[in-house]
């Protein structure tokens, strides 16, 4: 959530749905209209930072590897996609 809210275009929104079925699904989704240039093969990595303008935020880069490390301990998947153009989306499947 936090890097939806800090990450999300001006004036965009943010959304949060909770699927349940088979799966639970948390997805948390953010306008975002870089996402050509979003390196979703990296995303997860620690201290990967994808925009080095906000190096100054009082983050590490450590947030997204240590959720993904989470989820996989709990036998899930968390997963970075763009459902649209201009849209990015995280996703927890348990």
């Amino acid at each position: 959530m936090d890097n939806a809210v800090k990450y999300c275009d001006p004036g965009g929104k943010v959304t949060v749905k909770l699927i349940r079925g088979r799966q639970i699904r948390l997805q948390v989704i953010n306008d975002f209209s870089d996402t050509d240039h979003f390196r979703f093969d990296k995303v997860f990595e620690r201290f990967y930072r994808s925009d080095k303008a906000r190096a100054s935020d009082g983050s590490y880069g450590l947030g997204l590897s240590i959720a993904k490390a989470s989820v996989e301990l709990h036998g899930g998947r968390l997963r970075a996609k763009a459902p649209e153009r201009g849209q990015i989306m995280f996703e927890m499947i348990l």
